[in-house]
């Protein structure tokens, strides 16, 4: 074998090629099977040099041989059995990358021999080798590669064979398979992303679920909150090819672009920055296939926020603020900033699509924030943070049942502040629930989100849901433009600072002329200083602090009121935690107008 060897690395490419067939390739093939495990190792290396040393030629020549003996050692011990006919893994590793080097050599000669190797990859790929797999994944590329839509009546069992690997422990493996799914699904694999995704019919129930368990995984999940970052990376580049190129891409446009949102939020800078620049491109993509229809929303649509509800944004932290109808914003309380991974405002193509596939994914994004893990309900609460940035004025329609989410998710955090038990996942998911409710506060207009937190206030609701919803209505004060807050119940700013006629939904009993005057009017209720509470009324005295310090300009004729409402939570003074969210709002009051010392700015208000 070592003398064959030699003369196959020195022989001359058109002697390699004339003995390949007829003097070589048998003995090698025939000591496959051999006893000893290192004459076994040496034909296999030696049979890879010929087929890399011979080319595409001798690769043909050798395939009628090649094939039948790699199915059957790659292939299982016996019919049905789990144990490889080879024992050794590391030959097993080298016959398999033999039969993907072959494949990638054979080129669409491979087509004569395609069920054989199906055959071998649908045991391999479950072999407890990791570098047996990895060759798999890749010899099933060579494959989809030479043969394409010629594979799809197998295409389909190929992927469900494929997909457990998917959740493999090694990273290494998860990638490869994701390579391998991702220019399989262009062979008529493309209903498999139903199985990915855990997609349930709403109108069909399986037969198999009546008669036991009928459960699903979401691959897709998983790879959106794997532990390793290039996992998730080549998960985002298998999104762009689908997304992009993939013929029945808008079958799968609403339950792939969760992920790619989701994805934007990533911890990992190349991840978030990669998933930004797909949804750029899934932008592009849908101006170019609907110009008609966008023509002229593209020719006279502004491309930055005005001085209405969305004024002055910018993105990251480092756009530049646009200016207000009425005086320049850019340093003002009005300025904007857009959260990460946002440069700018996104393009059109792309808030159309969130637009478009939000309501799909809203109730199930509610739903999940409203569960009991904390990882899970921050990372709702990113998703949604990303959806309301898209969508912006297109968040008005599920206002409702954004902000009762909201308060609920406040509600949830304040009962578990009050134990002594606390989580990073618990601050992030508070984070992002305000960072929300800002958003809505901006691009949504104050009497359609008033309308159902000040019900909210009532006094039919307990004492946790009321600070919840005290809480989310200073989030969504914070991001509210002066120009919204300030105009009067029967008109509303609109962008380049007119006004039009509109109906405010705000509630009868509330005898406000604008939106701030109805949000005094419900926090000056007595019942709500006077709760025994004490998380409520912390939260009434944050509210304050949050109004006089984000919104001097907003709320400073409205001060001593405001103040008022903060010194009456105090009650008796006995509670230490309301003292101090008391003063802290008096001392914001009193910065934030002027007067260095709360004490003579409280003397002033009396």
């Amino acid at each position: 074998l070592r003398a064959i060897r030699r003369v196959i690395d020195t022989a001359s490419p058109k002697l390699l090629a004339d003995a390949a067939a007829s003097i070589l390739a048998k003995p090698l093939l025939r000591r496959f099977e051999d006893v000893s495990e290192q004459c076994r190792e040496a034909a296999v290396d030696a049979l890879a040099a010929l087929v890399a040393r011979g080319g595409e030629d001798v690769t043909l020549d050798l395939l009628p041989y090649l094939i039948p003996v790699l199915r059957d050692r790659l292939g299982p011990l016996a019919t049905d059995g789990k144990d490889p006919s080879e024992p050794a893994e590391e030959i097993r590793a080298s016959a398999h990358a033999l039969l993907t080097s072959a494949t990638r050599d054979a080129g669409t000669g491979i087509a004569a021999y395609a069920s054989d190797v199906a055959e071998v990859l649908e045991f391999t790929c479950e072999d407890k080798h990791v570098d047996v797999v990895v060759q798999a994944c890749a010899c099933l590329e060579q494959l989809v590669t030479h043969l394409g839509r010629r594979l799809q009546p197998i295409a389909k069992k190929l992927a469900w064979t494929f997909t457990p690997n998917l959740t493999h422990k090694r990273a290494r493996v998860r990638v490869e398979t994701l390579k391998a799914l991702r220019v399989l699904m262009h062979c008529g694999a493309h209903e498999t992303i139903l199985d990915l995704v855990a997609f349930k019919h709403p109108n069909l129930v399986p037969i198999k679920a009546f008669y036991g368990e009928d459960r699903k995984v979401n691959y897709f999940g998983k790879l959106a909150t794997d532990d390793n970052a290039q996992t998730r990376l080549a998960f985002v580049e298998t999104l762009r090819d689908w997304m992009t190129t993939l013929v029945e891409r808008t079958d799968h446009e609403s339950r792939l672009l969760p992920y790619v949102l989701s994805a934007m939020s990533d911890e990992n800078d190349r991840v978030a920055t990669e998933a930004a620049r797909l949804l750029e491109d899934l932008g592009a993509q849908y101006e170019r296939e609907h110009e008609k229809e966008l023509k002229t929303t593209m020719a006279y649509m502004p491309e930055y926020y005005g001085g209405g509800p969305g004024g002055g944004a910018s993105g990251g932290g480092e756009g530049t603020a646009a200016a207000d109808s009425a005086a320049s914003i850019s340093d003002s309380e009005d300025a904007f900033v857009l959260p990460r991974p946002f440069a700018a405002r996104p393009r059109l193509g792309a808030r159309i699509l969130a637009k478009n596939n939000f309501a799909a994914t809203v109730n199930p994004t509610i739903a999940e924030m409203g569960g009991w893990q904390e990882e899970h309900r921050a990372r709702a609460a990113t998703l949604l943070r990303t959806n309301i940035v898209l969508l912006e004025e297109n968040a008005t329609q599920h206002t409702q049942a954004l902000c009762l989410a909201f308060v609920n998710a406040m509600r949830e955090s304040l009962r578990s502040s009050s134990s002594s038990s606390s989580s990073d996942s618990r601050a992030t998911c508070d984070e992002r629930v305000a960072e929300c409710c800002r958003l809505l506060g901006r691009f949504v207009r104050p009497d359609e989100w008033l309308a159902t937190l000040l019900d909210t206030l009532g006094p039919e609701n307990d004492a946790g849901t009321v600070a919840g919803a005290l809480a989310v209505l200073a989030a969504c004060l914070s991001g509210a433009s002066h120009a919204a807050m300030t105009a009067t119940s029967a008109t509303t700013p609109r962008e380049g600072g007119e006004e039009e006629a509109r109906p405010a939904p705000l509630p009868a009993s509330l005898p406000a002329t604008t939106p701030r005057d109805a949000v005094l009017a419900a926090i000056e209720a007595p019942r709500l200083a006077a709760s025994a509470d004490t998380a409520l009324r912390i939260a009434l005295c944050r509210l304050v602090e949050t109004c006089l310090a984000r919104k001097p300009r907003t709320w400073g004729d409205r001060s001593a009121r405001l103040v008022f409402v903060a010194l009456r939570a105090r009650g008796t003074g006995t509670d230490a935690a309301v003292m101090a969210a008391s003063r802290s709002a008096v001392a914001a009051a009193a910065t934030r107008l002027g007067d260095a010392s709360p004490e003579r700015f409280l003397a002033r208000l009396r």
